[in-house]
């Protein structure tokens, strides 16, 4: 098993990163959850049942040899192999921003607009368009807040998702092996919506007799009737 990584942490040409070892166990039991998966640095860890303890936050230097456990937990049987982990420098690329409108928290409570600051974006439309620069290759590409996320491939965002501007980490991985390829960014920017000026001036309306333009007048009720003088 080969474990690939992108190195993008404060130096990423040093070798040395993060790991997330139990995103592999999937892979390696094959969803079966019958199947138990211990990692371990040595043979003498192995041999004296210590396993490492930070799976998800392993710091490893690249070309590093880990030997694992995959044990059945009805039987107490196991067999061991070993994972290969590799570190890769990696730039982040810059990919073109998404725009969203404000989400107005007004129109549906009969009041005014209200602008909520944020906007509802398409992150599985994003997808497809990130997919579709990659035409000739089988990859995935996942979506998270931090790069610490990023990394450890935690707290994916997927679906339509509230957000007000932020920006976005987009990790590019092999889709058979789920290693990293690539890791790119891009903002999502909400465009607000436009507020009306208040209208401050009072408007009067008279009710009662009315006098029309002869002189006359007319009382009726309820209704108005509007009369208006050319001065021209």
């Amino acid at each position: 098993i080969v474990y690939n990584q992108c190195d993008i942490d404060e130096n990423p040409t040093d070798g040395i990163t993060i790991f997330n070892l139990e995103s592999k166990i999937q892979g390696i039991t094959n969803n079966d959850i019958n199947l138990e998966v211990l990692f371990y640095k040595s043979e003498f860890d192995l041999d004296n049942n210590q396993p490492i303890v930070n799976s998800t936050e392993y710091i490893s230097s690249s070309n590093s040899q880990l030997l694992l456990k995959v044990i059945n937990k009805s039987t107490g049987c196991y067999t061991i192999s070993n994972i290969e982990l590799n570190a890769f420098p990696t730039s982040l690329d810059t990919y073109e921003a998404i725009y969203a409108c404000e989400n107005d928290l007004g129109i549906n409570n009969d009041v005014v607009s209200i602008g909520s600051g944020s906007g509802t974006f398409d992150f599985e439309n994003i997808r497809s368009s990130i997919l579709d620069l990659f035409p000739t290759q089988n990859i995935l590409v996942e979506f998270y807040e931090n790069l610490n996320d990023a990394q450890l491939q935690t707290n994916q965002i997927t679906g339509l998702k509230d957000y007000s501007d932020h920006e976005i980490l987009v990790r590019i991985s092999n889709k058979d092996t789920e290693s990293c390829i690539s890791i790119g960014k891009f903002n999502i920017i909400v465009n607000q919506i436009p507020i009306p000026n208040n209208i401050k001036d009072n408007i009067i309306v008279c009710t009662g007799t009315q006098i029309e333009l002869d002189g006359s007048s007319f009382v009726d009720g309820d209704k108005y009737q509007w009369f208006f003088n050319d001065v021209t």
